[in-house]
């Protein structure tokens, strides 16, 4: 049995460079869509202010500091 494994690996691997090389555009055009959607995210989730984190930076800030500190 280990002497057919590389054999068989060796197979497995040059249908899935195959496939690889094959389906290049598709690829590429899929990493490129996962790139924008995770840019897009980041953008909507870090720059973009949510209405209620403003609200609630103005009542921090406008509040009084407490007579601990």
């Amino acid at each position: 049995m280990l002497v057919v494994l590389p054999f068989l690996a060796g197979t497995l691997q040059r249908q899935f460079t195959r496939w690889i090389t094959g389906n290049y555009k598709l690829l590429t055009r899929f990493s490129g869509a996962i790139l924008v959607f995770i840019a897009v995210f980041g953008i909507v989730t870090e720059v973009l202010p949510i209405s209620s984190e403003c609200e609630n930076d103005d009542y921090r800030h406008s509040t009084k500091p407490s007579s601990g500190m």
